[in-house]
């Protein structure tokens, strides 16, 4: 570390952990900075105007997918806790903060907040995500105004449906499948029939018509999954069908989770590819780990992609 262009947020945990190294390393030198949030420093050390800074893990990895160019260098510390600290003998606070606490956690809207920003950490991959940013200038300007107008004709959020269909075909609209799906949505031809869409290869008619078909695979769900969860279940439904996630919602119930949360289906799913759950399954067998990595993809494009809308 020593000879680095370091600098690091001022008032922060990672101010003291600088100071401490730089009693135990000789010649590290440091700059302070109370200008640059965080974010802000690991965007500059991917655009090389500064070597390096500090960040908990956990904000490190979420940035990662945003600045691809950045990497792991060296852990500084053990595994730290977060935690709120409350006004001593302040009763009837606490007892409302456990209160909730213990509500926002019986509900299942914690499992569903850690899995909104968390869920797709671990699929980073430097080579995809790089493509992911090529394509985002080459590829999505063509087709960005036919996302839009789609998207509104169908009320779908328009980020959502062009990360799909860079999902489906990396905004290909010439893409094929040994299965027999085509173009940018990558429709089987039973289902452009029913959609009234003549060509699969026509990029307009190929984004119209699988934003139709997501909208029809939404209005199916039970009015109980809301929120986030609804546009994951109809994205789980598009990649591996209505009746596999009406089957994985059945045994949810059975392993007394909640049918209704994204969260605790995307358990519930791979457990169709075992025998002894989908045996008992109306629709038997199913690729249950596929609709699980295929959501998450999306949502980490969705994510990207709307960092880069806000820039």
């Amino acid at each position: 570390m020593a000879g680095l262009n370091i600098v690091v947020a001022k008032d922060t945990s990672y101010e003291s952990t600088i100071k401490k190294l730089s009693t135990e390393v000789d010649g590290l030198e440091y700059t302070l900075t109370s200008t640059k949030s965080t974010q802000e420093l690991l965007k500059l050390v991917s655009q090389n105007k500064i070597d390096c800074t500090i960040v908990d893990s956990n904000i490190f990895m979420i940035n990662q997918r945003y600045y691809p160019e950045i990497s792991l260098s060296l852990v500084l510390s053990d595994r730290k806790n977060l935690a709120w600290i409350l006004r001593h003998g302040d009763k009837s606070f606490k007892a409302s903060l456990y209160k909730w606490l213990n509500h926002f956690e019986r509900s299942g809207n914690m499992n569903e907040l850690k899995d909104f920003y968390f869920s797709y950490v671990g699929i980073f991959d430097y080579y995809d995500t790089t493509i992911f940013y090529k394509h985002l200038k080459s590829r999505l300007p063509k087709y960005k105004k036919t996302f839009k107008k789609a998207a509104k004709k169908y009320e779908i959020p328009w980020l959502l449906l062009a990360a799909q269909s860079y999902q489906e075909s990396h905004w290909n609209p010439n893409a094929k499948s040994h299965t027999g799906v085509r173009g940018m949505m990558m429709i089987t031809q039973a289902t452009a029939k029913q959609l009234g869409v003549k060509n699969r290869m026509n990029p307009t008619q190929s984004i119209y018509g699988g934003a139709k078909y997501l909208r029809k695979l939404e209005k199916r769900l039970n009015n109980k999954i809301k929120g986030k969860s609804r546009w994951a279940f109809t994205l789980a439904a598009y990649n591996v069908g209505m009746g596999h996630i009406h089957d994985a919602q059945i045994l949810a119930r059975k392993l007394n989770l909640n049918p209704y949360l994204w969260s605790d289906i995307k358990k519930v799913l791979p457990l169709l590819t075992q025998k002894k759950y989908y045996k008992k399954a109306l629709h038997g067998y199913a690729r249950g780990d596929e609709p699980v990595k295929y959501v998450n993809a999306i949502l980490h494009y969705v994510d990207i992609m709307r960092k880069k809308e806000s820039e």
